[in-house]
């Protein structure tokens, strides 16, 4: 060979060197591992393929160990020994894992050289890691386990036989050898190093106990019971691992002692069949797989699943020696119980349903059906619609619609058919059944919803009736809390039109209703609410809501307790009636027999007086024509001319008193177009016609700036000004500097006039007896008594009022209303 070419060789054959020493010393071993198994795969390809050419198709499971050993390689060279390590036990794992899978199993060689993985995790990655991958392969085999028995495995005689074993579990001994040897190695470089210094002699020694523990634990901390033991009933037990307590309360020791133990705790229904199927597992020398139930010590059952082979013992003994594991499998049992009583439950309820219930394949070929489903249409199981009894038209829209669902459509139609000659309703539903993803068929029901339907119709029938009363109607129906301040429960929308608060600003503030009632009603309010609900009566109240505008609006209310059938108060139910307009039409009754009684009392005083005061002038003149024929008849002419003087002023007094009295009576009754005047021009005209009184007597008049436009007849406001200034003319009094104010001022947020004098005064026991009718309070002043009546007549017909403030001597204060507008 080309020395070049072996230099290159070698140094690719030879291990890495790396720093740490300890670290060199496991890559070295892990190197040399490597490099064996790469040359035992290679021969066990080999001698395979020679011995074995029928079944070369099975050497293909090997091959992704080479890429595994390249890449492994390459870590150690890289001094990524723990990755490198970690890769090997991972890949070789894998792959047997893969073969047992390929080849039928725990019972498959594949599955036994994962002793190869845990011996070779526990060399080089720890004892923790042996016990991991140990795990993962108890817990494979399980696995496998579990798909054979449910048929998904191909037995393993199809892939396993004598030389099979032979080539396969050859391998595993060499390797499994080299990996003894090399851990007996570790331990010897050890126990030379120990050499050197007793202590350290004693910590080697120290690990090596650990070492050893850890391979104990390995074996007798598995999650399942080993155990090695004669064959049958009575057979004798040789090992038996330190879980078995755990798992069924005997120890080690009790059941080692006791042949008969393991038999007699086997449920005795259970008893011989576990025998039986042991007795022919050992005859047909394969693996022995059963479960049973077991009767632990402390009496409480448990499920065991019992896994053993028969190990080839010494040939001159007939008794067979099986070595296995007791695995509990309680929790897997009940779960099986559970999914079986699911099970029955599901098939229970699906009988159960009330209506027609089945389902399909994929196939289309119906699979499941509900009794009334067998009732309609006769049993259907493994046919499909081309088979079912309609007419064919049908049955392609049957087929159809199956082929949505199928597709994953769900169909939800109702359709309306004559049953009897009426009327009748089903729901027709087609939905796929999804299982992972995959449609696995499809389900189907017909509902019949002629019941429903008249339902909805009666329900849309109530919904109208109930819109018609709660929603078209005037009133406002409602529904509170039966407790103390009636909190709202429902308002109807009526509310809205009434007071004009939504109903969801009612619904947002369940006590908005208290603050919005009269605080002179709320008091009677309360108390005939907690009447209802203390009392359990009806109830019927009139009081005031303020609006949203701000005006009040009378309602009636009529509350009903609504109780359950024992008689416990549920909620106060009533409605409320708008009575304003009610109220409104009282009120002016009221006001206008008030009225009434004021006129016919003012129409007594006025018929007294006007009896009494026009009876005056009559007087006279029928006293005074007595005087003047006896004067003429004497011929006493200055008396005469007395006479008809005494009788012409008698006549002008009454003639002036029966034209104010008709000016009076015309007030209120003829009416003049109203409009809005400034009062300014109204006191101007006035003053022009009482200029004469005003300028003799020297008084100073004074109008104030800025006077608001009143609205009225503005003929008869001039009258009430000027008789309120004549009248302060009138009894001015002997002032050296007469003064009259007219202006106006704002009283609580009411415009109020006024026309001030400082004159004589008037007492205040005379400030509502001067407008009376014909009361003069000084009889010697000129006039009839009638102006201040008609003053104050003028000023209520606008709807106005008038009142004085006055003390003798310190002059007089009249004060009025008027309106601004319309309103």
């Amino acid at each position: 060979m080309h020395p070049r070419l072996a230099s290159m060789l070698k140094q690719l054959l030879s291990p890495p060197v790396l720093e740490d020493q300890e670290q060199n010393h496991t890559a070295s071993q892990l190197w040399t591992v490597v490099m064996i198994m790469t040359v035992m795969s290679v021969l066990y390809l080999v001698v395979w393929l020679i011995i074995a050419p029928d079944k070369s198709i099975r050497v293909l499971l090997a091959l992704p160990l080479f890429p595994v050993y390249g890449v492994v390689l390459h870590l150690i060279r890289n001094g990524r020994v723990g990755l490198a390590s970690s890769l090997l036990v991972g890949g070789i794992w894998i792959t047997l894992i893969v073969a047992a899978t390929a080849s039928g199993g725990v019972l498959a060689p594949g599955y036994g050289g994962l002793v190869i993985a845990v011996l070779a995790a526990g060399i080089f990655m720890g004892q923790n890691w042996a016990l991991v991958v140990a795990s993962l392969s108890v817990v494979a085999g399980a696995v496998l386990v579990y798909l054979d028995r449910l048929g998904l495995m191909a037995a393993a005689s199809r892939y396993t036989d004598a030389i099979t074993m032979w080539i396969a579990q050859s391998v595993f001994f060499f390797i499994a050898s080299i990996l003894l040897q090399m851990a007996v190695h570790r331990i010897s470089g050890a126990l030379q190093r120990a050499e050197q210094e007793i202590d350290e002699r004693r910590k080697t020694e120290g690990r090596l106990r650990e070492a050893e523990k850890r391979y104990r634990d390995l074996v007798e901390h598995v999650p399942a019971v080993i155990y090695t033991a004669e064959a049958g009933a009575e057979g004798k037990w040789y090992y038996i691992s330190p879980r078995i307590e755990s798992l069924t309360g005997f120890t080690p020791d009790e059941w080692m002692s006791d042949q008969l133990l393991w038999y007699s705790r086997i449920h005795p229904d259970d008893r011989e069949a576990a025998i039986e199927n042991e007795k022919l597992a050992v005859l047909e020398k394969r693996q022995y797989q059963t479960e049973y139930r077991f009767m632990r010590k402390d009496g409480s059952i448990i499920w065991i699943r019992d896994e053993s082979l028969n190990i080839p013992e010494d040939t001159d003994r007939d008794q067979n020696i099986v070595q296995g594991i007791l695995l509990d499998i309680t929790a897997r049992k009940q779960v099986e119980e559970k999914l079986q009583s699911n099970e029955s439950l599901l098939t229970a309820i699906i009988e159960n349903i009330p209506f027609d219930f089945w389902a399909n394949d994929l196939d289309d070929r119906y699979i499941l059906q509900n009794s009334v489903s067998r009732k309609l249409a006769g049993l259907l199981i493994g046919k499909t619609v081309d088979d079912l009894n309609v007419p064919a038209e049908l049955r392609e829209i049957y087929k159809e619609k199956h082929l949505r669902a199928l597709r994953g459509e769900t169909i939800r139609e109702e359709v309306e058919y004559q049953r009897d000659g009426e009327k009748a309703y089903a729901l027709n539903i087609h939905a796929p059944i999804w299982n992972n993803g995959n449609i696995n068929g499809l389900i189907g029901m017909t509902i019949d919803m002629t019941e429903q339907r008249k339902a909805q119709e009666a329900l849309k029938d109530a919904e109208l009736l109930y819109r018609t009363i709660v929603e078209e109607t005037s009133v406002v129906l409602y529904r509170d809390a039966a407790e103390e301040g009636g909190p709202s429960i429902f308002i109807s929308p009526q509310i809205e039109n009434m007071i004009g608060y939504s109903v969801e600003e009612w619904s947002q503030s369940p006590t908005l209703w208290q603050s919005l009632v009269h605080p002179d009603d709320l008091k009677y309010v309360l108390n005939a609410i907690h009447t209802v609900i203390t009392m359990q009566e009806n109830n019927i109240s009139e009081y005031r809501f303020k609006s949203k505008k701000g005006d009040w609006i009378w309602v009636r209310d009529e509350a009903v307790p609504v109780k359950d059938e024992n008689g416990k108060l549920l909620y106060v139910q009533g409605v409320y009636l708008n009575i304003t307009k009610q109220k409104q039409v009282e009120e002016q009754r009221e006001a206008l027999i008030r009225e009434l009684e004021s006129k016919n009392s003012e129409l007594e005083r006025f018929t007294y007086t006007v009896s009494h005061d026009l009876k005056a002038p009559l007087v006279t003149m029928s006293g005074f024509l007595g005087y003047l024929e006896e004067d003429a008849l004497r011929g006493n002419m200055e008396r005469l001319r007395h006479d008809i003087n005494r009788i012409m002023e008698a006549n002008l007094k009454m003639q002036r008193l029966l034209n104010e009295l008709l000016e009076l009576s015309r007030v209120g009754r003829l009416m003049n177009v109203p409009e809005v005047v400034p009062f300014g021009q109204i006191v101007q005209e006035a003053l022009s016609r009482v200029e004469g009184r005003v300028s003799a007597k020297h008084i100073q008049v004074l109008v104030g700036e800025d006077l608001p436009a009143v609205y009225g007849d503005r003929i008869r406001l001039t009258e009430v000004v000027q008789n309120l200034l004549d009248n302060a003319a009138k009894f001015m009094g002997t002032q050296t500097e007469p003064r009259i104010e007219v202006g106006v001022e704002t009283v609580r947020g009411e415009t109020v006039f006024f026309i001030r004098d400082n004159g004589i005064g008037i007492d205040p026991k005379y400030h509502k007896k001067v407008f009376d009718l014909f009361d003069k309070l000084n009889p010697s002043m000129e006039g009839t008594g009638v102006g201040l009546a008609l003053v104050k007549r003028i000023i209520e017909v606008h709807g106005g009022k008038i009142w004085i403030e006055s003390e003798p001597g310190q002059g007089t204060t009249f004060h009025f209303t008027l309106p601004d507008g319309p309103n």
